[in-house]
């Protein structure tokens, strides 16, 4: 069964789980449902949230609600990839990886998020992977129950592109 839940509802659990305001668009996706979340500028909205504030205005999320079908050990195992490539994924600056799978927003701003352009090629030091995002009790697989079924839920950091 494909999770039923709106833009509206997407951008409430964003405030309410993670922090952060943002808009909420639909992605194409066959089994879940998968939301676009563009962190709202100031005077759209957003407030003097410090997770907001670091991830910025602009800056972009995945909200994934999951098919309730879906295995929780096949979730978490695709946490732990994401986190592996965090960590091993080296920087062009020399700094080396960095693991934000299991940081909050504000930890995104150095190794996968907003990241400076070098200087040198243009560039960006971005990693190529999504970084999984903890909600605000420290989870990186959260779930929600709507209508009395409970579905998987996750934050990952938004990568530009065509699918």
């Amino acid at each position: 069964m494909r999770p039923e839940f709106t833009p509206a509802e997407a951008e409430a659990l964003a405030g309410d789980r993670y922090g952060i305001r943002a808009r909420a668009s639909e992605l194409p996706s066959e089994r879940d449902r998968n939301f676009l979340l563009r962190v709202r500028a100031e005077g759209q909205g957003a407030g003097r949230n410090p997770r907001e504030e670091a991830a910025g205005a602009g800056e972009a999320f995945v909200l994934k609600i999951g098919n309730p079908a879906e295995s929780e050990a096949s979730l978490e195992m695709q946490g732990a990839i994401l986190a592996r490539l965090a960590e091993r994924w080296p920087r062009r600056d020399g700094v080396g990886g960095g693991s934000t799978a299991t940081a909050s927003v504000p930890a995104l701003a150095d190794p996968g998020s907003r990241v400076p352009r070098d200087g040198r090629d243009g560039e960006s030091l971005r990693s190529p992977f999504p970084a999984v995002v903890a909600d605000l009790a420290g989870a990186t697989l959260a779930s929600i129950e709507k209508e009395g079924v409970r579905y998987p839920l996750r934050l990952v950091t938004w990568l530009p592109g065509v699918p």
